[in-house]
């Protein structure tokens, strides 16, 4: 008994410690509730106890029951204000923060943060940044004028990649002395990606071959340290499967450089740059002003298109036929206009495709393509036209190729885009 008469006095002193703030706040709340009164808690007094809702309204107060919401003023607490935020300090005067030499910044480049770092966030951007006290922080730029677009930074030129540890190599971009040290990560230079895949997979292989090395002396120490039976043919085990994985990296890349060399030669340089142009605008009408009533070229909405623009092109020569009937006046839809079109492309096209069928289906009616920016090649005095698809044009436009929506291809006849329902001649 002895020994367990100190663990109870430990248990009666952590009682009465523990019920001595629960009896005190019962005390506090015995009377169901607080009286608030002009903002703060009515404490009531012996000779007049402030703990019911009679003796609240005593003395002018209102009542809160334990659960119910906080009174409003004038009883209730005032609301409590936001204050208004603060600009962050600015650095002290004869002082900057610089910045050390990174892809965005030069060596000792006073920094034009706005505002400027104090000297505290300048520490916590070590090792990026450092305090010089004898700097000049940079001016805080003005602020720009209303409708004044904001410049946008140009992105910093492209520069090799310095590999954190150099890599061995035989040759090719980047290696100097046998050894790896930069990468160039814009693909020029003679392949630098490719090189680096390359020396990749030798790298894999020589990795596979020193695990392996590593597994078969673990295997071994394990079947000589140990008598047991179940153990010596685990290790075995690990041993046949260290072999058997070196095997099957060296044998995938013998069995790849067997059947073709160049399937382990990865020569992004030989990559040909494509480019495509889409001309979002060319099927889209313009727009003009609902005031003036003219397009962005000058001319007026439902004016005559007539011989003033000029003569309708000859098309007897080429056999070509137009899909709709000719404009009449400027804004007309539904029309197609040969007024003032150059015919020599489509001339060219019957020349060299007999068998082609030439259906124009837009002309020099400019108002109907360009959209809101006004920007066509569908103009008087071009040879920019539209043609209406058929098996023979599209071989002879596309040169065999497959055909891909909104993509461009070199014909014959020029630069020529594919737009799903009709070919674009032209730029």
């Amino acid at each position: 008994m002895k020994k367990y008469f100190s663990y109870i006095l430990i248990l009666i002193a952590l009682t009465i410690g523990l019920s001595v703030p629960i009896f005190s706040v019962n005390a506090q709340y015995a009377g169901a509730g607080v009286c608030w009164k002009s903002g703060l808690v009515v404490d009531g007094t012996l000779a007049q106890p402030m703990n019911s809702v009679s003796d609240c309204n005593r003395v002018g107060g209102t009542w809160q029951a334990p659960g119910t919401s906080v009174p409003l003023p004038p009883n209730g607490p005032a609301a409590p204000t936001t204050p208004a935020p603060t600009e962050p300090p600015n650095p002290p005067m004869g002082g900057a923060c610089r910045w050390h030499l990174d892809r965005f910044h030069s060596e000792g480049e006073i920094d034009t943060s706005n505002p400027p770092l104090t000297k505290e966030q300048c520490d916590l951007n070590s090792p990026h940044t450092y305090w010089d006290p004898s700097a000049t922080p940079a001016p805080k730029p003005p602020a720009p004028l209303p409708g004044t677009p904001i410049p946008i930074p140009s992105a910093p030129p492209l520069t090799p990649y310095q590999l954190l540890a150099p890599l061995p190599c035989e040759s090719g971009p980047g290696c100097v002395e046998k050894q790896l040290t930069t990468f160039d990560t814009t693909g020029k230079g003679g392949g630098a990606l490719g090189g680096y895949l390359n020396l990749m997979i030798k790298l894999f292989i020589g990795i596979c071959a020193v695990l392996a090395v590593i597994m078969i002396v673990i295997g071994g120490i394990q079947y000589m340290t140990t008598e047991l039976i179940s153990s010596k043919e685990e290790g075995k085990k690990r041993i046949l499967g260290a072999i058997f994985g070196l095997l099957l990296a060296l044998g995938a890349y013998t069995l790849l450089y067997t059947i073709n060399p160049n399937l382990l030669k990865s020569d992004l340089s030989k990559l040909i740059d494509v480019t495509v142009e889409v001309d979002l605008n060319d099927n889209i009408a313009q727009t003009y002003d609902p005031v003036t009533k003219k397009y962005r070229n000058g001319a007026v909405f439902g004016a005559s298109w007539d011989a003033t623009r000029g003569e309708f092109a000859d098309l007897a020569a080429s056999g070509a036929t137009i899909y709709n009937s000719q404009c009449t006046t400027i804004g007309q839809q539904n029309c197609t206009s040969t007024r003032g079109l150059d015919p020599s492309v489509l001339n060219t096209i019957h020349q060299q495709c007999p068998d082609c069928t030439l259906i124009i289906t837009g002309g020099t009616e400019f108002w109907a393509h360009g959209g809101t920016t006004g920007s066509t090649n569908h103009q008087v005095g071009n040879t920019t036209i539209d043609l209406r698809l058929n098996p023979a044009l599209d071989a002879y436009l596309s040169g065999g190729k497959p055909l891909v929506k909104m993509q461009r291809y070199q014909s014959p006849v020029g630069s020529v885009l594919y737009e799903g329902n009709h070919w674009h001649i032209g730029p």
